[in-house]
């Protein structure tokens, strides 16, 4: 029982790490080609070194940091080539099951297709993160209709790394991108839903996520 609430503690240590550590990725305090060290996240997060580098560990298997022997970890530049893919992996798991499910998701209440609105409605234009990550959750919250855990969270994983790829891009020139940029089709995705319109809601589905690749 000791055991066990020792590697609880232990994962919780490591899950608080990594969520400050990519927080700092997101909020594009580590910049692409950063690098960082254990001596130095330890005093910026003010957590013990055995977290963070389990935390590090992680982030360097899902390709986010480089470990640089002796050195420290560099975070990896995300480049066209990568979004390109990524967009395609959405493509195709986002509209392939939305085709395949299409009638479970007309039989959906109408009302749980105009809360996934709200994430549209509620755009700021002020706050560039925010505004990414509320149209995205669009995305994601549509996509749990489907009721499949396991491609939700590939969906998730996908999101992410776009995320990134984001922050990296758009940081500096949020003034050339409105919210119209990042939801211009959600409307009539669920308006194609409510009409059994399937494929309206294809086409719309794919216009938005390929809308990010300008």
């Amino acid at each position: 029982m000791a055991n066990n609430k020792l590697t609880i503690k232990k994962n919780s240590l490591k899950q608080d790490a990594y969520k400050k550590i990519y927080d700092l990725v997101t909020t594009n305090v580590i910049k692409p080609g950063d690098i960082i060290n254990l001596a130095d996240l330890e005093k910026h997060l003010k957590l013990s070194r055995a977290p963070i580098r389990d935390a590090l560990i992680e982030l360097c298997s899902e390709n986010v940091f480089k470990s640089i022997p002796r050195y420290g970890y560099e975070l990896i530049v995300l480049k066209q080539e990568d979004l390109i893919e990524m967009l395609n992996y959405r493509l195709i798991l986002e509209c392939g099951f939305l085709d395949k499910n299409w009638e479970k998701i007309v039989m959906c209440n109408p009302g749980v297709l105009d809360y996934l609105l709200g994430y549209t409605k509620n755009l700021t234009n002020t706050d560039a993160v925010s505004e990414w990550q509320n149209s995205t959750l669009f995305h994601i919250e549509l996509f749990k209709l489907h009721g499949n855990a396991y491609a939700l969270s590939s969906l998730e994983h996908a999101i992410k790394n776009l995320t990134r790829f984001f922050i990296q891009n758009y940081w500096k020139n949020w003034a050339e991108i409105s919210n119209d940029t990042l939801n211009l089709y959600h409307e009539n995705i669920i308006r194609a839903i409510k009409n059994d319109d399937k494929e309206s809601a294809l086409k719309y589905l794919s216009m938005d996520i390929g809308g990010f690749k300008r």
